[in-house]
């Protein structure tokens, strides 16, 4: 997670959902993810299961990549 530059104007993901525009002060590493100071816990969380997401070794990445 970063500190949204100055330039860089996003509005928060989490407060647009519940139907307010809060200017975003936080992203997430990828720039999909935006929030505000309030719900800077909230974007963590979802970075973390993002990670946990694609670090995961499927069955099909066994079978692609086993037979290499």
């Amino acid at each position: 997670m970063k500190r949204l530059k100055d330039d860089q104007r996003n509005s928060c993901l989490f407060c647009k959902s519940a139907g307010n525009k809060v200017r975003a002060v936080w992203r997430s590493h990828g720039f999909q993810e935006a929030a505000c100071d309030d719900h800077k816990d909230d974007l963590m969380r979802v970075e973390v299961e993002r990670e946990q997401r694609e670090a995961r070794y499927t069955e099909a990445d066994r079978q692609t990549w086993e037979r290499l």
